[in-house]
């Protein structure tokens, strides 16, 4: 029925993308984050993320490929589903945002020989799980 698995994965596929291809408007994403979100199998939407992708924004032939696809999608009963859905897309996105942004701290921590990585590591990977163990492997507590 719905399949957030597959919202992370049609994030990375769009930040894959965006670096050959021109960059799907904001329109775009959002019908494609609801084709992953409600289609069966994902290599749907990738097939159409692809298609989509070598054609040029604004000339209509990336808007029909895309509204073809669309027809096949569910509609929301009403305004309130809707944004539902909306804030479906916009927390998974944010919690990818925050994964990427956690990648790019420990690379750097990585290059300058951060001594406590692995404390500073333990304390974001804790923000992002949800969880609160900030300083506990050395002993500090706020």
């Amino acid at each position: 029925m719905f399949r957030t698995g597959n919202l992370k994965k049609i994030f990375e596929l769009l930040d894959e993308t965006q670096k050959t291809y021109p960059e799907f408007s904001p329109e775009e994403r959002l019908l494609l984050y609801r084709m992953s979100f409600y289609m069966e199998s994902f290599e749907e939407t990738r097939k159409a993320v692809l298609q989509a992708a070598v054609l040029k924004p604004g000339e209509g032939g990336r808007k029909a490929l895309l509204e073809q696809y669309a027809q096949s999608l569910p509609e929301s009963p009403n305004e309130e589903a809707a944004q539902l859905e909306h804030y479906i897309f916009q927390l998974q996105l944010m919690c990818h945002e925050q994964d990427k942004a956690i990648e790019i701290l420990e690379q750097i921590l990585k290059l300058n020989d951060n001594r406590d990585y692995d404390l500073i590591f333990t304390e974001a990977e804790g923000a992002r799980t949800g969880k609160r163990r900030i300083g506990e492997e050395n002993g500090r507590t706020r």
